[in-house]
Order: structure tokens, then sequence, then C-alpha cells
């Protein structure tokens, strides 16, 4: 079907941190109104944080009503709620809205399997879409239509950036971006500690380590450079830098990074083919 994105009616399943998120950011960057808001979760109550901020949007009774109202449906519940949610949206009468899936490791072909005549679009954000700020992988189901994939595009870039990538790519996508917020936060942590012990306060060292670790990134995006190009331009030969970074070296940071990132990606596959 031919979405106009202002006239666009979404439903959404699951009113947890990351579909509150979501929703968040698409009502904020205006790619929804408001009044084309529809909720469903299995505890109405879930939904009470959304209505008091947005009051326009709808709470619906089940998820076939939802099924006769909305285009598309961000499906954001457990991995074990996705299949009996996708049946009770294809049982529903008339039109089939397309399903924008962001439930961690249910692959397309078991999201099929449990509702067949579905549209589906699989989504993997990560947790700084709470800020805006998050990097989504998006990859379209059998049956999913180029203003599916679009409309999925249009709404994970409300908070954020999406990639549209082959779904064999999603584990590396969960090594590089899904999980990698933990690394970050973990190198902070590294990078406070540090400052505390050479007589910062843990308030001011974390303060500047954040504010660097968010401008570094800033610097690569804007730029185009490479982050090796920007590393040179700051390394000045016998200075401070570099030698941080030797000792960095001694102890393996990068290769333990890669590692990181490769485990992640390993276990990825791994659950997936537990959920198969």
């Amino acid at each position: 079907m031919c979405y106009d994105h202002a006239m666009m009616k979404l439903g959404v399943i699951g009113c947890g941190q990351m579909g509150r998120a979501l929703l968040g950011g698409i009502l904020r960057a205006c790619v929804v109104r408001e009044a084309d808001v529809y909720l469903f979760n299995r505890t109405p109550e879930a939904c009470s944080q959304i209505v008091r901020e947005f009051p326009s949007v709808h709470v619906c009774g089940s998820i076939r009503e939802m099924a006769a109202l909305a285009d598309m449906v961000i499906l954001s519940v457990k991995p074990a709620g996705v299949c009996s949610a996708l049946a009770e949206l294809a049982s529903a009468e008339g039109k089939k809205p397309c399903v924008l899936s962001i439930a961690a490791g249910v692959t397309l072909a078991t999201m099929q399997s449990c509702a067949p005549e579905l549209r589906m679009v699989r989504a993997m954000p990560n947790t700084p879409a709470l800020v805006g700020m998050g990097a989504s992988s998006f990859c379209g189901g059998s049956l999913a239509t180029q203003d599916d994939l679009a409309a999925a595009r249009r709404l994970l870039e409300a908070v954020g950036i999406a990639v549209e990538l082959p779904e064999e790519k999603i584990h590396a996508v969960i090594g590089v971006a899904g999980s990698a917020p933990a690394y970050m936060f973990t190198i902070l942590d590294a990078m406070a500690d540090a400052g505390v012990s050479l007589g910062l306060t843990r308030g001011d060292a974390l303060k500047l380590a954040t504010q660097t670790m968010l401008g570094s990134a800033r610097l690569v995006q804007e730029s185009g450079r490479h982050p090796m190009e920007l590393r040179d331009a700051v390394t000045s030969p016998g200075g401070t830098t570099i030698a941080a970074l030797n000792a960095m070296d001694a102890h393996n940071l990068r290769y333990a990074v890669i590692a990181g990132v490769r485990e992640a990606a390993r276990k990825s596959e791994e659950m997936s083919r537990g959920q198969s």
C-alpha cells in the first residue's frame, strides 16, 4: 500500500520502555499525528504514561480492534509474546496492517510462520533511541513492499539513524550497535575511575569523559574523515596522546573491543537458533 505519512495510522503493541521511546520520538518529530496513534498492552495501565504525555492517543481494548484501525503496527513485546500477538492481528477481518517488529531475537521466518499473510519488517534499535540518538537496522519480509520499508525507515529515523540491511547481517549489527552502548558505558566508567585516581571528582571526570565521547563521535559523523585520520591529527610525536595509546595497546584494548563485538554477534546467532 502507499502511505501518506501525514495520514498514517500507527498502532503500538507493548508500551514498555522501547515502545514508549520509539513512539515519543515519532510524535515529537511529527511523523504521525497524535490522534492517529492506537495503543494496546495486556496490562492497560502500562499505557497510562504515554497517555499522560500525549492525551490524544487512543487505547484499544484488543489487538483485533487495533488491526482494523492501523496502517502499520509497532510490535514491542517480549519474544514469547510475538506469535500470539501476530496471530491476533492476522485474525482481524478486512485489511491487515504491516508489522514493524522490534522484538529481540525473533526472525522474520519465525514471525511469518505465525502469520503467513502479514507484511512484516524486522528492526533492531538500540537504547540510545531513548534520547533520540539510536542506531537501528531493519529488513523486510517476503511480503513487505517498498512503501512498507520507507514507512519503517521514517519511523525509526525519528529516534536516530536507520540502515536497511539483509537479515543475516543482524548479528553483526547487534555486535556493533545493539550491545555497543554497554561498551561505551564501560569505557566512560574506566575513564572516570582514572580521573578520580588523578585527583578529579567523579562528577567532573565523568562530565569531561562523556562530553569527549559525544564530541569525538560527532566529529567522525560531521567531518567524514576516518577515525584513524582524526586520531593521528591529535597525536603529536613524543607527546601525551601517543604515550596513552601505547599503554592501551600494551593492554590489548583494540583487540579486546574486536573480540567483544565478535562474541556478541556469535551469542546473538546462537540465541536466534534457539528461537527457531
